[in-house]
C-alpha cells in the first residue's frame, strides 16, 4: 500500500489508519524496501534468515 501510492502516505497516517505503532510500520517498510534492493543499507530477509542458525552456535567456554 505505501510502496504503490504517489505521492507516498505520512507513516504516521497510515499507521494510525492501520492500526500500528508508526516505528513498527517504518521498520515493515524499510525491511521490504532492503528486500526489493531498494536499500543496501540493511540485510534482505534471505541473508537474516541465513545468519540466524549461526547466531544460535557459539563455541564452547572453558569450563562447559
Amino acid at each position: 500500500m505505501y510502496r504503490t501510492t504517489e505521492p507516498k502516505p505520512q507513516i504516521k497516517r497510515l499507521a494510525v489508519d492501520l492500526g500500528v505503532h508508526p516505528e513498527a510500520l517504518r521498520t515493515w517498510i524499510r525491511q521490504a524496501e532492503a528486500d526489493a534492493g531498494e536499500r543496501d543499507d540493511r540485510l534482505t530477509t534471505g541473508e537474516r534468515e541465513e545468519l540466524a542458525p549461526a547466531q544460535g552456535e557459539r563455541p564452547a567456554q572453558a569450563g562447559e
